[in-house]
């Protein structure tokens, strides 16, 4: 039977088990062109000049909720109405996530590759900016579940108020529940940032007895290996400059550093010499050229480096 008349019995629930298997497989094998044609086809089938991409949306999701099938970037962002606005290498498919509350549940993956930035607006109207090497999952709908994990990376959240369903970030094994605000979260190491700007974020995890409660132009550093959290002021230049295209070391071990620049450009750096890894740096690069940050921070913090091949080598 053509996936067509599956897909066209599917939407009024007149599958079997055995056509309904078909169906999953025939999706999976189908092209994203494919599957927009059909989708348009049924539209014209049933009278409707267009199908809206809230419609569209509903039903690619409902199908691929059923379905672990990995989606093209532009396809897939179009139909379940998640908008990416960078022409960059970013990936994106969906995965099942085991929650201790729920079955397993549908979410989506999104990857910003070294050396890049991303940016999306959620389907109930939240935005978030990603910075380089960011992994993030997410299960957002309008008007209902609002849940992410951001399992490595930093994000920037501008999120759409919505009373009636808090949005949920999880990072590692803390949680953060917001109603309606602005804030970024750092997970690149060890440590997880939580920097307020508007509004108020509840931040709580299993190991700690009490919920804390962030103010705007306060941050949360939540220390992953001992369970530790501590509180103090934000620094906008600091915790945002990313987005705006500035790269920001205060004090920081060169090896971090050396970390941070690597995200930043897409390379790959070797410290050779490990005296240096503690040597603290400052300083603030806005749109450099890699060659740029590295001959400055070489000249004054007095080391070397050569490149070799696809290696930055620093001696």
């Amino acid at each position: 039977m053509l996936i067509n008349d599956l897909y066209h019995r599917y939407l009024r629930g007149e599958l079997s088990e055995d056509e309904l298997a078909s169906f999953k497989e025939d999706v999976n094998n189908a092209s994203d062109d494919e599957l927009w044609q059909m989708m348009e086809e049924e539209a014209s089938r049933t009278g409707k000049s267009c199908m809206g991409d809230d419609e569209r949306g509903k039903i690619l999701s409902n199908i691929y909720a059923k379905i672990k099938r990995r989606a093209s970037f532009a396809r897939f962002l179009r139909y379940a109405a998640a908008i990416l606005a960078l022409a960059i290498p970013v990936s994106i498919y969906l995965w099942y996530h085991q929650s201790s509350l729920d079955k397993t549940r549908p979410m989506a993956e999104v990857t910003v590759a070294p050396g890049n930035k991303a940016s999306m607006v959620l389907p109930d109207g939240t935005k978030v900016e990603m910075n380089s090497g960011t992994v993030m999952h997410y299960a957002v709908e309008a008007h209902g579940r609002r849940e992410v994990i951001i399992k490595t990376g930093e994000a920037y959240f501008d999120v759409a108020k919505d009373r009636s369903h808090p949005f949920r970030v999880a990072v590692g094994d803390m949680h953060i529940e917001v109603l309606g605000t602005t804030f970024n979260v750092n997970a690149y190491g060890p440590q997880v940032s939580t920097s307020l700007f508007t509004g108020s974020i509840k931040l709580t995890t299993p190991h700690l007895r009490d919920a804390y409660t962030l103010k705007p132009g306060e941050k949360s550093i939540y220390e992953a290996a001992s369970h530790k959290i501590s509180i103090k002021e934000n620094d906008r230049d600091e915790d945002l400059g990313w987005k705006n295209g500035y790269l920001v070391f205060n004090s920081m071990p060169l090896q971090e550093v050396l970390a941070k620049i690597e995200r930043w450009y897409g390379v790959k750096i070797k410290l050779e010499n490990p005296e240096f890894a503690g040597d603290k740096l400052t300083g603030s690069f806005h749109n450099e050229t890699l060659e740029s940050v590295l001959n400055s921070l070489s000249m004054q913090y007095k080391f070397n480096y050569k490149t070799q091949k696809d290696l930055i080598i620093v001696k």
